[in-house]
């Protein structure tokens, strides 16, 4: 029977010690929720003042791209007027490389002749383009002829009391080009009546020579291509007859 009081004791003070346990876990449990949310507060104080930081950053970087691109913010040059070009600026002098010359003439030659020809094509005028070179070599660009382009101009910018003024100018100048079209369609007419046959009345012998051999070189090319068809044609019924 003492064994078994003494037994009931010890499990008795065990049961007490678990229970004192158990509430002081029960205490300080709160105590650690709160603590690990102050620590998640910080790190988001501590983020979001990062983030507000690097905004700042970001805006004065560009700032200082936005002050630095504004034209007069460098300090000009003594030497005359200067030009920007890609990350730099260069004055516009003479180059006095060679090398660099002859690149720059390339480049900058290569650029004009582009802006000619958009312009042309663009708003549909009438442009003329002559450069030489250092060496003398000669580079040009019409859309039409320089050398009509050039006549032109010397009319336009003759005395007005003996050649008019612009627009008659103009005028004549559209006049020659439709006699010229007009010329043109006449001559196809002719050839196609004379293909044809409706001019032989008046046509000579040597000119009747001339118009069979045109015809035989025709009917030779009209022969030769009817015969290639006519070969596919076969080449491919006899495909779908083995098929």
């Amino acid at each position: 029977m003492a064994t078994t009081g003494w037994g009931n004791s010890r499990y008795a003070r065990r049961g007490r010690d678990s229970a004192r346990g158990s509430g002081a876990y029960s205490l300080r449990k709160p105590e650690r929720e709160r603590h690990h949310q102050g620590e998640e507060m910080d790190h988001s104080r501590s983020f979001s003042s990062y983030l507000q930081r690097r905004v700042q950053e970001v805006a004065a970087q560009e700032n200082r791209v936005k002050e630095s691109a504004s034209p007069g913010s460098g300090s000009g040059s003594a030497g005359g007027a200067a030009e920007k070009m890609g990350r730099g600026r260069i004055e516009i002098k003479r180059i006095e490389n060679t090398t660099n010359r002859q690149v720059t003439f390339c480049k900058r030659r290569n650029g004009l002749l582009k802006k000619a020809y958009e312009l042309s094509v663009l708003c549909d005028a009438e442009v003329a383009l002559i450069v030489f070179s250092g060496r003398g070599r000669l580079y040009e660009y019409s859309n039409n002829s320089v050398k009509a382009t050039i006549e032109r101009y010397k009319k336009a910018t003759s005395d007005t009391s003996s050649a008019g003024t612009v627009a008659e100018i103009n005028a004549q100048h559209y006049q020659q080009e439709s006699a010229k079209l007009k010329q043109q369609i006449t001559t196809l007419q002719n050839s196609n009546r004379t293909l044809i046959g409706d001019t032989m009345a008046t046509m000579s012998h040597r000119d009747l020579k001339q118009l069979e051999g045109r015809l035989d070189k025709g009917l030779g090319k009209i022969r030769a291509r009817k015969n290639e068809l006519l070969c596919a044609e076969i080449e491919y019924m006899q495909r779908r007859v083995t098929q």
